[in-house]
C-alpha cells in the first residue's frame, strides 16, 4: 500500500472496515473501546515500506476517581507506544518495515488496562468497559505521510475527556444545529429517560441512545420481549451473534442463564473458538440438544442466511414447549413477496442481485444479505418451524421507537395439550 489510509470512527465513518475486537458502536463523537484490548486490522500493506500511524483519541475520565487512562500500542508483540493519557490529543508511532513483513494484514493492538465502566463507578447504567474514544486515525508510508496533529478535537474528545455519563450524553448532543429530531424518551433498555437526537430522516441508524447505544430496533425488541416474556431474566436464554451494547449487553448483565454464540465455518460446531473464546454455532445446524432454551434471540440475522428454512427448524428444535424466538429482521419488501439476493450453488455463492453487506461483529468484511424479506416471512417461518409467528411493528416516540425496518418477530412454541 503506497496511499494513505484514513479511518473515521464517527457515525457514518469507515471504521467498521478496520475494527475487529474490543469496540463499541460508532457515536457522534467517535468510537469507544470496550474492554482492556481493542484492535485494528489493516490489509494490503507494502512489506518493503515502513509506516507512520497517528490517532486522535481521548480517555474516559471521571472526576477524582479516574483521572487518567494508560495506553499501550503494539504490533506483532512489539510495543510501539506506551503512555498515560489525562486529556484528548494525538498519539503517534512508527511501524518499522520488519513488523510489516510479518503479515500483509497488519494488526494494531491497543491495550487499556485501566478501562472501567460507568456502572462500576456508580454513575450510570452503562456497563461497557470504556478506555479510549477514537475519532480519527491516519496510516501512511513514511515518504508521503502528512500530520493530523493540528486538526481540531471534536466535542467528545475534549482536553479533559469525559467526566461522567451525564457529560457523555451532553457531549454527544452538543451540536444541535440542523437536527431532524430532538426528543426526550423513555429508553426500554436503560429503563430511564434519555435525550435522543437524529440529524436525518433515516432514524434506524440515527436515533441512538447516548448511554446504552441502542437504536430504534433494539428498543423495539426490548419492548416486545418485556410484553411477551416479562420473566425473561430467569429464562434459559441464548443469543446468536450479539453486538455488545444495547439489548445484548442488558441480557448478558441481567440474566444469569444467558449464553451466546457466533459462527466461524473454520471451527467445529459446538467448539470454543481457538482465538476469540466464544462458542461456535451455525444456526442452520445447531449442536444444542432438543428443548434446551426458553428463549432464543437473533437480531438482524435471518436476512443473512442461505438456508433460513433450516435455521427456523433448528430454533424450533432447541426451544422448550412454551418457549419463544424473538428476533429483528428488516422487512425490506413490505407487502411484496420476499426475494432472494444470493444462494449457494455447487458450493459457490451465486448473486441474483448486486451484493449488499451489513455490519458483522466477527467479520470486518460484513455479512452478505441473502434475502429481502416481505411480510410473507411469517408464513415462511411457520411452514418450516411448526411454530406460530407474530410480527410486531411499533411506532412510539415516547420510547424512542420510530424508524423504517424495525419489525420484531415472535415465534412461539405451543405447549402440547395432553
Amino acid at each position: 500500500m503506497t496511499r494513505n489510509i484514513e479511518i473515521s470512527f464517527v457515525v457514518g465513518g469507515n471504521s467498521t472496515e478496520f475494527t475487529t475486537t474490543g469496540w463499541c458502536a460508532p457515536e457522534a463523537h467517535g468510537r469507544w473501546t470496550d474492554g482492556k484490548t481493542a484492535a485494528l486490522l489493516i490489509p494490503g500493506l507494502d512489506r518493503n515500506r515502513s509506516y507512520r500511524c497517528e490517532v486522535i483519541l481521548g480517555p474516559y475520565l471521571h472526576s477524582a476517581a479516574i483521572t487518567y487512562q494508560d495506553l499501550s500500542v503494539s504490533v506483532g508483540g512489539c510495543q510501539l507506544f506506551q503512555g498515560r493519557l489525562t486529556k484528548g490529543g494525538t498519539v503517534a508511532f512508527d511501524i518499522p518495515v520488519g513488523l510489516v513483513q510479518i503479515s500483509q494484514d497488519l494488526e494494531i493492538k491497543f491495550e487499556i488496562p485501566t478501562a472501567v465502566s460507568p456502572k462500576d463507578l456508580c454513575v450510570s447504567f452503562d456497563d461497557r468497559k470504556l478506555g479510549m474514544s477514537f475519532w480519527k486515525a491516519l496510516l501512511a508510508p513514511h515518504e508521503n505521510r502528512r500530520h493530523i496533529l493540528t486538526e481540531k478535537l471534536p466535542a467528545g474528545v475534549s482536553e479533559s475527556g469525559f467526566r461522567d455519563a451525564a457529560e457523555m450524553e451532553l457531549s454527544a448532543q452538543q451540536n444541535t444545529e440542523n437536527l431532524f429530531l430532538d426528543i426526550v424518551a423513555y429508553c426500554p433498555i436503560c429503563e430511564a429517560d434519555r435525550r435522543l437526537v437524529a440529524r436525518s430522516a433515516w432514524l434506524r441508524d440515527q436515533l441512538v441512545c447516548p448511554v446504552c447505544q441502542s437504536l430504534p430496533r433494539h428498543r423495539a425488541l426490548m419492548d416486545v420481549l418485556s410484553l411477551c416474556m416479562p420473566d425473561w431474566r430467569t429464562a434459559a436464554m441464548h443469543e446468536v451473534a450479539p453486538v455488545w451494547h444495547a439489548a445484548s449487553a442488558k441480557f448478558r448483565k441481567e440474566n444469569d442463564n444467558y449464553t451466546y454464540s457466533y459462527f466461524d465455518p473454520s471451527t467445529p460446531g459446538g467448539a470454543t473458538h481457538p482465538v476469540q473464546g466464544w462458542r461456535n454455532e451455525n444456526i442452520e445446524d445447531l449442536t444444542f440438544p432438543a428443548q434446551t432454551f426458553d428463549l432464543f434471540i437473533t437480531q438482524d440475522v435471518f436476512e443473512h442466511l442461505f438456508r433460513p428454512d433450516r435455521a427456523a427448524a433448528e430454533v424450533a428444535r432447541v426451544l422448550r414447549p412454551g418457549g419463544m424466538h424473538v428476533c429483528t429482521v428488516p422487512i425490506a419488501n413490505k407487502g411484496l413477496p420476499s426475494c432472494r439476493r444470493a444462494q449457494i450453488v455447487d458450493g459457490t455463492i451465486r448473486h441474483l442481485q448486486a451484493p449488499q453487506h451489513h455490519g458483522d461483529p466477527v467479520n470486518s468484511e460484513g455479512a452478505l444479505v441473502t434475502v429481502d424479506w416481505g411480510y410473507d416471512i411469517a408464513a415462511y417461518l411457520d411452514r418450516h418451524s411448526g411454530l406460530t409467528t407474530t410480527i410486531f411493528y411499533i411506532d412510539d416516540l415516547t420510547k424512542g421507537i420510530r424508524a423504517d425496518a424495525i419489525e420484531v418477530l415472535v415465534m412461539r412454541k405451543t405447549v402440547p395439550v395432553l
